[in-house]
């Protein structure tokens, strides 16, 4: 079908017959593309999945985003169902939005709770190319003037192009300054994107990162 899921592969539709009626699937594809995506397929996301089936006039049972319908339907029941499998898949990036999210709030609280009002979120500043970057949190000395550290939060790899630009930027027209990437280490990062990272900051799990934020406090 010339409809996608956000990964850029096209939604693929079965028809089949059942007696006088036409069953119209999309074979679990939608449902497979949430868990391969690393989504987990709970109660809580399953009711919300027959909310948006209905809104296309289709069933999501035992995984399926079905639809029944005579041979006059057919072709309306495909577009229906294909565009309902889609929603599915979009759901993603509502999770994943949502997981990133909380992840650097965990982060922010973690750090605010070792240096207290020295923390800046999500503050501007200013690279050597004359770029700006909204950094994740920023850390000041104890005058807070001066920055001490640039703390950024991994939940997943998909910012890591981004933020190594951020930390390459940053490096020269801030030598003085701490870079640390705090990474959740219950997610796959592959080692090529902590070796990148390691170029342009140090590279800490969550679950290292009390000990480091710990001795932000002493500058």
């Amino acid at each position: 079908m010339p409809v996608i899921y956000p990964s850029g592969k096209a939604v693929t539709v079965v028809v089949t017959v059942e007696g006088n009626e036409y069953i119209v699937h999309d074979a679990g594809y939608g449902a497979m593309y949430l868990t391969d995506s690393g989504v987990n397929l709970t109660k809580q996301l399953t009711k919300r999945l027959v909310s948006l089936a209905a809104h296309y006039g289709c069933d999501f049972i035992e995984n399926r985003m079905t639809r029944r319908c005579s041979v006059e339907q057919v072709a309306l029941a495909t577009a229906m169902v294909a565009n309902a499998s889609r929603t599915i898949g979009d759901q993603t990036l509502e999770v994943r939005r949502r997981l990133e999210h909380d992840f650097s709030e965990a982060v922010s609280q973690r750090l605010r709770e070792a240096v207290g009002s020295r923390v800046r979120p999500h503050h501007e500043i200013e690279g050597a190319s004359g770029r700006r970057y909204r950094v994740g949190n920023i850390v000041l000395d104890q005058a807070e003037k001066v920055p001490v550290a640039f703390i950024e939060s991994f939940a997943n790899r998909a910012n890591v192009p981004s933020h190594f630009m951020e930390f390459f930027d940053l490096k020269p027209q801030y030598p003085n300054t701490e870079r640390l990437s705090v990474y959740d280490e219950n997610e796959q990062f592959p080692q090529a994107d902590l070796n990148l990272l390691s170029k342009v900051s140090d590279v800490v799990s969550y679950q290292q990162s009390r000990s480091r934020f710990a001795a932000l406090s002493a500058r």
